[in-house]
């Protein structure tokens, strides 16, 4: 399966930067840089995969055509990066790779999500998640084999940290950003049990019974809809904890004792149990 690169990233504010996410922008000194339909996969390649030998670089590009085509068609997209922005293919006899001055925003994404999913990390402020709940798919409409690995592959790690990321934020006592991460996860996989289970579980924290269970029935009529499933066990066991704080009228954070999200905290509820 192809790989995002893990070297070290630029920071994001670099003016030489990639982006891929939501669609191909090559920046050089902050200027968009326009190159053909060729170069721009020879570079996401490379981007995607790391360092890459010629000839594979050549049949991945170019599968339909032989051997020597496919290398003289390399030849040339390499021809033309140079012009434009020599040194943004670093080559040699054997192999091809981007050089490491450039911003990827597959790696910032690949980093931020990793850095949620270390336990033992505090975590950062919640503005700098931005990135990870606003994040686009891969090179959409690139129906190519490696560019759907990777987009699956991020698409996937992404998912599962949004959905981290808002148990822990929920935790913390970040109700809106961990709202905003656990809808992120909806809006980008709106089948997923998991993450209807984490905006659920945000509602319930904070004591909103009628929230909780108005939107249980929705995704309930979805999942029948759509699936012809009915919910999983712990998303129904959320939604009869939060019938129980309706018909007492006491959310369950303060039947608890627990600070309420107005000083800080938020109420207990187990986020440990989400369906996968």
């Amino acid at each position: 399966m192809s790989q995002v690169p893990l070297s070290p990233p630029v920071a994001s504010s670099s003016r030489d930067a990639l982006r891929m996410l939501n669609g191909f922008v090559l920046r050089r000194d902050g200027v968009e840089v326009l190159v053909t339909a060729g170069c721009q996969r020879l570079v996401a390649l490379l981007a995607v995969n790391g360092p890459t030998g010629r000839a594979v670089a050549a049949g991945t590009l170019w599968p339909d055509v032989p051997d020597e085509r496919a290398s003289g068609n390399l030849r040339t997209s390499l021809w033309r990066l140079n012009q434009q922005w020599p040194g943004l293919v670093q080559t040699d006899e054997q192999s091809l790779s981007l050089t490491r001055q450039i911003a990827l925003d597959t790696v910032e994404l690949t980093t931020r999500a990793r850095a949620v999913a270390d336990l033992s990390a505090g975590l950062e402020p919640a503005e700098t998640y931005c990135g990870l709940i606003d994040a686009g798919e891969l090179l959409p409409g690139w129906y190519e084999d490696w560019v759907i690995l990777a987009r699956e592959r991020l698409r996937l790690l992404r998912l599962h940290a949004l959905e981290l990321l808002s148990a822990r934020l929920l935790g913390a006592g970040q109700v809106v950003w961990a709202m905003e991460s656990a809808m992120a996860s909806v809006r980008a996989e709106p089948l997923r049990e998991s993450a209807h289970y984490a905006v659920l579980a945000v509602h319930v924290a904070c004591g909103n019974a009628d929230e909780a269970r108005r939107y249980f029935a929705q995704v309930s009529l979805v999942l029948r809809a759509e699936l012809d499933v009915e919910p999983s066990d712990a998303l129904r066991l959320l939604a009869q904890q939060a019938g129980r704080q309706a018909e007492t009228g006491v959310p369950a954070q303060r039947r608890r004792g627990a600070p309420t999200s107005e000083t800080g905290g938020v109420g207990a509820v187990s986020l440990n149990v989400a369906p996968t």
